[in-house]
């Protein structure tokens, strides 16, 4: 009888494992096919260590209390493959080109601004941070309520909605795939 747990733990500790890495432990909720499923008081272990290429990418659960009973006594062991789905490594995306949409040079503050690169996440993610000295920061995101289209590894779309000032900006971009922003670019916008 197939079925869907979701699996939560409230108010747990994290404790660092001797032999580098993470153990969160706490009492845990446990639905199934999304009403609380019946069994009796558990908690949960889930202990997070490193891997050569990802940081932290093994991960081992202990159940305890009334979840084995479902679950079973034994360690459930899981690897994570890389940061995100659709993501195929921890690389830093790296910009080559900021242009408006019809290509010029000069994006406009209420235009649409199109950003070139690679190693963006194709999958979505991906944020835009436009800096300048003596300004607030200005991030666009896929909810930030302006159009942004991130699903190419080489290109992100995204209105800039008036909310840029008119001169240089300094712009990076964090993908999902990755932990290292990328490059800086100059910016003039118009």
């Amino acid at each position: 009888m197939q079925h869907t747990h979701n699996i939560t733990i409230q108010g747990g500790t994290v404790t660092s494992i001797a032999t580098g890495g993470l153990q969160l432990t706490g009492p845990v909720s446990i639905t199934k096919d999304g009403s609380p499923a019946p069994l009796a008081t558990s908690t949960l272990s889930v202990s997070i260590t490193g891997g050569k290429t990802i940081e932290y990418s093994n991960i081992t659960l202990q159940f305890q209390g009334g979840a084995p009973a479902h679950f079973g006594p034994q360690l459930i062991h899981g690897v994570v493959t890389s940061p995100k789905p659709g993501c195929l490594q921890d690389i830093a995306p790296v910009l080559a080109a900021v242009t408006d949409s019809n290509y010029g040079a000069m994006p406009s503050a209420n235009g649409i601004v199109l950003v070139w690169g690679q190693g963006f996440s194709q999958s979505g993610g991906n944020t835009l941070l436009f800096q300048r000295s003596g300004y607030q920061d200005v991030a666009f995101t896929e909810s930030d309520g302006l159009y942004y289209w991130d699903l190419d590894p080489g290109q992100i779309n995204a209105s800039l909605g008036g909310l840029l000032v008119p001169g240089p900006w300094t712009l990076t971009v964090q993908s999902a795939c990755s932990s290292t922003p990328s490059n800086s670019l100059s910016v003039a916008i118009e």
